[in-house]
């Protein structure tokens, strides 16, 4: 009896130090697991950083590219209205000649176009009619820079 208690003994010691040991080799192994899933998690986060880094750098130059145009844009838009209200500037228009040398039935070679000069105020109308659809379209291609440039580039 003795000897089988003795037995025992040395059974339950050898498996204690095996399920210690074990323990012990699994913790180190979950350890450095967790060590490369932390430093996956970060290289992955240090990655999505660059390319959002990356990503704004182009949206500011984008942005920056843009606003100088309009800015100028707004400029000549604004110094033409100018000249044009004060009468510096002028604005005509092609007409077709009617006069007595159609009416009498006579040909003529249209040797030039004849131009008709607006009234200030409407050519400052004109101007500004224009200046709306010009600003609309920078706007649209501001808009199609930003899908090309966010968009299609991360493939949405």
């Amino acid at each position: 009896m003795i000897r089988g208690l003795a037995l025992l003994v040395v059974v339950a010691g050898i498996y204690g130090v095996g399920f210690v040991s074990a323990w012990q080799w699994q913790k180190g192994v979950f350890a450095e697991y967790r060590e490369e899933q932390a430093l996956d998690a970060l290289v992955d986060v240090a990655h999505v950083m660059t390319q959002r880094d990356n990503l704004q750098n182009r949206l500011e130059t984008l942005d920056a590219t843009h606003t100088e145009d309009r800015q100028a844009a707004a400029e000549r838009e604004a110094d033409l209205l100018a000249d044009v209200e004060s009468g510096r500037q002028r604005l005509s228009v092609l007409i077709r000649q009617c006069g007595s040398s159609e009416a009498a039935g006579t040909t003529s070679v249209d040797d030039g176009a004849v131009r008709a000069e607006l009234d200030p105020a409407h050519g400052a109308r004109v101007i500004r009619i224009t200046r709306d659809g010009d600003r609309a379209i920078r706007a649209l291609s501001g808009l199609q820079d930003y899908v090309r440039e966010v968009c299609q580039a991360n493939g949405m």
